[in-house]
C-alpha cells in the first residue's frame, strides 16, 4: 500500500529526478546543507519515495524520449572524443577545425564515424 508524500518527500522526488542526485535534491527540497547528505539517504531509502522516484523518472523518460542510459552512452561519448577531431595544435595555436575537415561523428553524436 503505497501512502501519500507529504510536501518535503514530493520535493525531494520531484528534485531527484533532475540529476539523480540525493544530496544536491534535499538540498534543492529545502533542507539544510548540514543535513542534507543525511536526509537525501534517509529519503531515498523509503519504499514510497522510491516508488515516486521510480514513477517520476518513467514519467520523464516518456516525455522526452530519453532514457538515463541514453544519457550516460551521451557523456562516455562526449568525454572519450578524441579532441584532435574537432581542433588542430599548430605554431600559432589551437584553431578549430572547419566543419567540413571534421568527422562526421565528432559533429553529430548518431552518426558513425
Amino acid at each position: 500500500m503505497t501512502r501519500k508524500l507529504t510536501l518535503w518527500q514530493q520535493r525531494f522526488v520531484d528534485e531527484y529526478a533532475v540529476d539523480l542526485s540525493a544530496t544536491k535534491a534535499a538540498r534543492r527540497a529545502g533542507y539544510s546543507s548540514k543535513t542534507a547528505r543525511s536526509q537525501g539517504q534517509r529519503l531515498s531509502t523509503n519504499v514510497d519515495v522510491q516508488r515516486s522516484i521510480k514513477k517520476a523518472v518513467e514519467e520523464q523518460a516518456q516525455r522526452t524520449g530519453i532514457t538515463a542510459d541514453e544519457v550516460v552512452q551521451e557523456l562516455a561519448r562526449i568525454a572519450f572524443q578524441d579532441a584532435s577531431d574537432v581542433v588542430a595544435w599548430g605554431p600559432d595555436g589551437v584553431r578549430v577545425r572547419d566543419s567540413d575537415d571534421c568527422r562526421p561523428s565528432a559533429i553529430m553524436g548518431h552518426i558513425e564515424g
